[in-house]
């Protein structure tokens, strides 16, 4: 293989034409043009490539259309050929193809990369931001430095939230250990991360941020269609599977308060996922979940907690109004 000509490959598995134009215009204006940006077409109906054809010449990019949809049912494997794109550049950076990336992000994460040459996981500040680019949410800071584990359970805790665009990692460690894959990829980045921090653990870099869309084109703001969220939360199930022997191959103890913990989150991120109406086509399913799972211990003493609790809040608005 040739040198590459840059350090960094963007990578945007592209279906939604929605928010396409303005990613791409985050990436033409970038202070440091240092990378090339391939856009793997999902076989969308939407016109991508005009999308593209209309941002050519503001910076290095490949477009490549696929000829089978892919995405639609191994989102996975769609991330795995859009980086079999690229072309050897050491650093990987999977984009989406509607948030967006403030214009000093590739400059400050080539920086950060030459000074700590041996980390493989960096995350930009994160902020959420709705249809017309309006700011929702300013989520709290990463540590300068977050060990995997400790990852996992400030994630699980409700202290920390990510998505899958605010990071970027090397070649090296994509080549070693590959994506973590869930059902539907749910949740497959945040596990990825966890696995790919190693030693040196997730590096911050203090500028920049990433803005993580929320829109009605999301999957994950879905709650009418009951097929899917039942495999979201068979998902979740497997997630937990995944992390008690992601402890154990680290040497760390696996402890009831984790058990607990992880039961606790499982249950409060399924039921609000759910319509209120449709309450016990969830109890069916976590049924299902926890006939599928011989590690969630506290998992029936904690349905009942969040069950209670949800329905006290719930119900609560209507209370206090008779």
């Amino acid at each position: 293989m040739t040198e590459p000509q840059h350090p960094l490959a963007i990578v945007i598995p592209a279906w939604k034409p929605d928010f396409l134009e303005r990613t791409l215009a985050g990436f033409a204006s970038q202070t440091c043009k240092d990378f090339r940006l391939y856009i793997g077409d999902d076989c969308s109906p939407a016109d991508i490539e005009g999308c593209v054809r209309r941002h050519a010449g503001t910076c290095d990019v490949v477009y490549h259309r696929f000829e089978e949809n892919l995405g639609g049912r191994n989102l996975v494997q769609h991330w795995r050929r859009c980086i079999e794109l690229t072309q050897g550049e050491p650093l990987l950076w999977l984009f989406s193809d509607d948030d967006l990336a403030s214009p000093e992000c590739v400059d400050v994460l080539l920086e950060a990369w030459k000074s700590a040459p041996k980390a493989d996981v960096f995350h930009f500040d994160l902020l959420v931001v709705g249809e017309a680019d309006e700011v929702l949410e300013t989520p709290s800071r990463f540590p300068a430095t977050l060990g995997g584990i400790e990852f996992y359970r400030k994630r699980r805790d409700n202290e920390l939230l990510s998505f899958a665009p605010e990071f970027v990692f090397t070649r090296r460690v994509f080549e070693r250990l590959g994506f973590v894959e869930f059902d539907l990829a749910w949740g497959s980045d945040m596990f990825t991360w966890i696995n790919f921090s190693g030693e040196e653990g997730v590096k911050s870099l203090g500028r920049g941020r990433v803005s993580w869309r929320r829109s009605t084109v999301n999957i994950s703001p879905n709650t009418k269609d009951l097929a899917l969220l039942r495999r979201k939360i068979l998902a979740e199930v497997e997630q937990i599977r995944w992390i008690r022997q992601f402890f154990e191959s680290h040497g760390v103890p696996w402890t009831f308060q984790d058990e607990v913990r992880a039961a606790h989150a499982f249950c409060r991120n399924s039921l609000q996922k759910m319509p209120l109406a449709r309450i016990s086509e969830w109890w069916g399913f976590i049924r299902e979940a926890a006939s599928t799972s011989n590690s969630l211990l506290a998992l029936p003493l904690y349905i009942l907690l969040t069950v209670l609790s949800a329905a006290r809040r719930r119900l609560a608005p209507t209370s206090r109004a008779t």
